[in-house]
C-alpha cells in the first residue's frame, strides 16, 4: 500500500484494542524545530475519518488544524542543538 509506514497507520496498528473516541494528533517538525504539514494523505484520510473521532495536525504555518478551525501554537521552549529536553507547545 505505502512505500513507508505512515505515522497515523503506525500509531493505529500499535493499539492493543482500538477503542471508540480515538483522537489523532499528527505532528511534524523539520530539523530546525519548525512545524511542518502533518495532514494525513488522501489515501489515509478516509480510514482516519472512520477510526478517529477527531483529527488534529500541524501545518507549515505553525498551526494545529481541527476540521476547519485553526489554533495558533506558540513554542514555549524552542529546540536547541544538543538539548535533551523536548519542545513544549501551548495552544493560545
Amino acid at each position: 500500500m505505502f512505500e513507508e509506514m505512515h505515522s497515523e497507520l503506525d500509531a493505529f496498528l500499535k493499539l492493543d484494542s482500538p477503542e471508540r473516541d480515538l483522537v489523532l494528533f499528527n505532528v511534524r517538525f523539520n530539523s530546525l524545530g519548525q512545524m511542518r504539514m502533518a495532514r494525513p494523505c488522501e489515501r489515509c484520510m478516509p480510514w482516519c475519518y472512520g477510526a478517529f473521532s477527531e483529527i488534529w495536525y500541524t501545518t507549515n504555518e505553525g498551526v494545529m488544524l481541527h476540521g476547519n478551525t485553526l489554533f495558533p501554537l506558540n513554542i514555549v521552549k524552542p529546540r536547541q542543538e544538543n538539548d535533551e529536553n523536548e519542545e513544549i507547545l501551548t495552544v493560545s
